[in-house]
């Protein structure tokens, strides 16, 4: 079970409404169908995904449906949008290190796309705020404002190393969350990939002790020793990372 998945079935007596900003074609909807019976709020800026979401949920009266992207300032902006996974990949910004870690997937198509600030999409009510958007994720969230306050928490995706560029590194989304009272308190890196899944919880919801607990789990979680063990947590995936190192030192010894 992912962590989003398994946080979710955990919490879900907490939860008062969900938004999920990159919703794609609405993989996870079914999920949330299972967790909870509050309205949930579907980001998609990208026309061809967002006509499947329509298709799959538009009729339905707790699922509110929107066109258009979250972001720091209302604009027209271009995308990077691939093809090959229906466009879940897609982002705002250049894919740099994307292209080592994800060969298999290729950019192919740009197209315009509507970005507005949360502070002004009228009528939501949530306080679970998930986050899909390739990098984009610190833009998403400074576009809450003083409502982020209203969130009793954030799963996002993180990175440790640049994918896309200028996308904010998990350091400093811990800095910014974190001076919006935010604290990170669960970590899931993919063993073999400077990526993963975190989850951020309003810390006045949190005791002094757990707070410090928590901080110091955080701050473990970016640790050497940390991502050394995490990458025996995938057999597969750690005989992939060592293939991977054979061919850089055979290819570095050939030249």
């Amino acid at each position: 079970m992912s962590l989003i998945r398994k946080f979710l079935f955990k919490n879900k007596k907490h939860i008062n409404g969900l938004i999920h900003v990159g919703a794609n074609v609405g993989q996870e909807v079914p999920m949330y169908f299972e967790i909870t019976n509050s309205n949930i709020y579907l980001f998609e800026p990208l026309d061809s995904a967002f006509e499947i979401l329509k298709d799959k949920y538009g009729n339905l009266q707790n699922v509110k449906l929107y066109n258009f992207g979250l972001g720091n300032k209302n604009q027209e902006i271009n995308i990077n949008v691939t093809q090959s996974n229906f466009g879940s990949s897609s982002s705002v910004l250049k894919p740099t290190g994307h292209k080592k870690y994800f060969p298999e997937i290729n950019f192919e198509t740009v197209e315009s796309i509507k970005i507005k600030k949360y502070t002004d999409v009228p009528d939501i009510y949530a306080n679970f705020l998930l986050i899909d958007v390739q990098g984009y994720e610190l833009e998403v969230i400074k576009g809450f404002e003083d409502k982020l306050k209203n969130f009793k928490f954030i799963i996002t995706e993180i990175s440790r190393k640049e994918i896309y560029e200028n996308g904010v590194l998990i350091y400093d989304l811990d800095k910014y969350l974190n001076s919006e009272g935010f604290l990170r308190i669960k970590t899931s890196w993919v063993s073999n990939k400077p990526t993963g899944d975190a989850v951020y919880i309003n810390k006045k919801d949190l005791n002094p002790p757990l707070i410090f607990i928590y901080h110091l789990k955080s701050k473990f979680t970016l640790s050497k020793i940390y991502l050394f063990l995490n990458l025996f947590k995938n057999r597969k995936k750690l005989i992939f990372v060592i293939k991977e190192q054979i061919k850089n030192l055979w290819s570095k010894n050939m030249l």
